[in-house]
């Protein structure tokens, strides 16, 4: 969860470092996010709520890196902004809050 310069992946999409991971979050993912296993370098993708991330973006990354937050059923979307803050959180407390006072 790092910034850098590094190779562009397919479909335009840069690597946060060498290191890492970019993992998008997607209302279609496949696995939640809880159950990924975050690191550092790791960098993470979340598009609008009205239709998420470019087709192009999601078909440049593999399907293991596709991430759910999940919500009620019925429920129509949750805020771009809470939905980051939630798996940022998640993957801060497993790289055990580093750099906290």
């Amino acid at each position: 969860m790092g910034r850098g310069a590094g190779a562009r992946q397919p479909g335009g999409v840069s690597r946060a470092s060498r290191r890492g991971d970019v993992v998008r979050v997607n209302h279609q993912g496949s696995r939640r996010y809880a159950d990924a296993a975050f690191r550092s370098g790791d960098a993470l993708l979340l598009g609008p709520e009205s239709r998420g991330l470019p087709g192009e973006v999601l078909d440049a990354l593999p399907a293991e890196s596709k991430l759910i937050v999940p919500m009620v059923s019925g429920s129509r979307s949750l805020n771009l902004s809470n939905a980051a803050a939630v798996v940022v959180y998640e993957a801060w407390r497993q790289l055990g809050f580093a750099g906290a006072a």
